[in-house]
């Protein structure tokens, strides 16, 4: 397991971009090995991530798909994560400006909201786990894709 110090580990909802996934999420062995030997203090989301993810749903043409999907993720928000939703404060906020100003600077694109996932993960010293490695590689935070074999 990556996280060794007890950081707390943040999930980035780009997976959720076809929010059956989050149905799905429990079938994959590699993330349920990963999720089961996560301690479950560990286990935290973010305000940015209820957001993509209420966003996707509420995208979904109405019907008992939309419906199983977003009580599937009522559940997991109240009795699954309960309190561990973290908002984008201040601390994030003064953290992400210097990291997208650098990315800015280097001709990299800012997408906003991962960047803003990237400012409360680093402000807390967390680990992001996330399958989409990619946009948030060089952000100075570290990084764990449980859809990857350790």
């Amino acid at each position: 397991m990556v996280n060794r110090q007890r950081r707390p580990y943040f999930d980035d909802a780009r997976r959720y971009q076809c929010p059956s996934a989050i149905i799905r999420i429990a079938v994959e062995p590699a993330v349920e090995r990963w999720f089961d030997a996560t301690a479950p203090e560990s286990a935290w989301t973010t305000t940015i991530t209820v957001f993509e993810i209420r966003f996707g749903l509420a995208l979904l043409a109405p019907g008992r798909r939309r419906d199983r999907l977003r009580d599937a993720f009522d559940i997991a928000i109240d009795n699954i994560l309960g309190c561990c939703v973290l908002p984008f404060d201040r601390a994030a906020a003064e953290t992400v400006a210097a990291l997208a100003a650098k990315q800015r600077q280097i001709g990299r694109p800012v997408e906003i909201r991962d960047v803003q996932i990237a400012g409360i993960a680093a402000a807390r010293k967390a680990t992001l786990a996330t399958r989409n490695t990619r946009h948030f590689e060089n952000l100075g935070i570290i990084l764990v894709d449980p859809w990857q074999p350790s």
